[in-house]
């Protein structure tokens, strides 16, 4: 059986990079939002595991983040929570 799944912001050594995991094997389709609110939503490219890099991020800012399992056949899993980080 399948713990819950944790999701985690790390900022990178570089500034306005961030590292965004999704616990969990699968390929994932990410998006991020630069508000709380996430009125602007930014699809992100696909991975095939759980971990993708985000560059060119405003230093300061406070970012958003969530995910969704890529399925079989063209189908996808229900999107994560929202969670977020401070790029560096």
């Amino acid at each position: 059986m399948r713990g819950p799944r944790k999701n985690n912001v790390k900022q990178s050594t570089e500034p306005g990079v961030l590292v965004v995991e999704g616990t969990g094997e699968g390929g994932r389709q990410w998006e991020m939002s630069s508000d709380a609110n996430h009125q602007v939503v930014t699809k992100l490219d696909p991975t095939s595991g759980g971990v993708v890099e985000v560059r060119d991020l405003e230093s300061s800012h406070q970012y958003w983040f969530r995910w969704r399992l890529v399925l079989t056949k063209g189908r996808y899993g229900a999107w994560s929570d929202w969670y977020f980080g401070f790029a560096p």
